[in-house]
């Protein structure tokens, strides 16, 4: 956090390198680890029973942390609360409704991932991938540094950048490959000011989707004879020639609705497959084990058939790690050995054996 901190208050830029190498030679470290020296000399302190010494040395560590913290505090409450708060509130509201579900059901143990089943983990890459682009949409229409920085990117296909060349009609330079003649963008931050965080842009939290209306949303078109776009949205901003713009592909949100000026955030939805339901009680997998085993199952019960099952598993010497043969090479993938070694005998493996009996 030292080093985000030393960022956030910097007025004017820094060099990178001399600033992290500062840093990371201080004697104190904002986390819950102490560094090396400061652990070394607080062992030191507390070993010739210098207790003086040792609390300086514990507070300064105490003291460093704390100012760590206050001086992130007035970074943030230096800036200005989005309008976006209340829909991460709602993202945030329905995470913690499964995971409360969870936590009142004792319900899977998520943290050791390669224990949940592969049906489950499956599932999540979808879920995972929804996650993703919602946060980066809502990231690109709140957080202007990043849009640019996407928008500059030149494998970002997008968003893209471009600069206000004529205003009667409004033309545009637009700087992408991807954002071409009959393409349907939308504005989302011009000369670094977001568009969402405008009063006059509307927010609607949906069952299903984010609603963003007055938005500044036009089709691209050439004109004959003359240089860059023309752009006509239905909400038309107040430019000037040489404004900047940080464009996005509207079909990047979806269908554009058909008042022709709001654009739609999906909503992700919760895991419907995996995770204990609005439906499931503490006395649901007692009455009905099977309907609620990949619901609200509770962790001791699925650990103790797990390791039922590795007992059994032992006992028939499947786990025995004796009975696998060497691993052979058969593509020649890996590095050769040397001449003077011989490669091992091969040795079929047991049937009904597979390499995740080795777990």
């Amino acid at each position: 956090m030292d080093y985000l901190v030393t960022w956030a208050e910097a007025i004017e830029p820094l060099n990178h390198r001399e600033v992290s190498d500062a840093i990371a030679a201080q004697l104190q470290t904002p986390g819950a680890r102490l560094s090396n020296a400061a652990s070394d000399e607080i062992h030191r302190a507390l070993r010739e029973k210098d207790a003086e010494g040792y609390n300086t040395l514990v507070q300064a560590a105490l003291d460093y942390r704390i100012g760590v913290l206050e001086r992130a505090q007035a970074v943030l409450d230096g800036l200005q609360i989005s309008r976006l708060r209340k829909v991460h509130r709602v993202l945030e509201a329905d995470a913690q409704e499964v995971w409360g579900r969870r936590v009142v059901l004792q319900a899977s143990d998520l943290v050791r991932f390669s224990r949940t089943h592969r049906i489950w983990r499956n599932a999540q890459v979808e879920m995972l991938d929804a996650d993703r682009k919602c946060f980066d949409q809502l990231t690109c229409l709140a957080d202007s540094s990043v849009a640019h920085d996407k928008a500059s990117d030149p494998g970002i296909r997008e968003l893209a950048l471009a600069t206000v060349i004529g205003l009667d009609p409004v033309r545009l330079e637009v700087r992408s490959r991807s954002l071409v003649d009959g393409s349907r963008v939308v504005a989302l931050h011009i000369n670094g000011h977001s568009l969402v965080e405008q009063p006059s842009t509307s927010i609607q939290p949906q069952k299903k989707s984010f609603k963003f209306g007055q938005m500044p949303i036009g089709i691209l078109t050439t004109i004959s004879g003359i240089e860059g776009f023309r752009w006509n949205p239905v909400v038309m901003p107040t430019l000037a020639v040489g404004d900047v713009l940080v464009l996005a592909d509207a079909n990047w949100f979806g269908k554009v609705l058909q008042s022709g000026h709001e654009i739609n955030v999906s909503r992700p939805s919760l895991d419907d497959q995996s995770a204990p339901k609005a439906t499931c009680s503490p006395s649901g997998y007692y009455a009905d084990p099977e309907g609620h085993k990949w619901c609200c199952r509770p962790h001791r019960i699925a650990e103790a058939e797990w390791s039922d099952t590795l007992a059994e598993r032992r006992a028939r010497g499947e786990l025995n790690p004796d009975v696998w043969p060497p691993l052979i090479d058969e593509e020649r993938f890996d590095v050769g050995r040397g001449e003077e070694e011989p490669s091992p005998p091969y040795t079929p493996t047991p049937d009904g054996l597979t390499i995740d009996d080795l777990d």
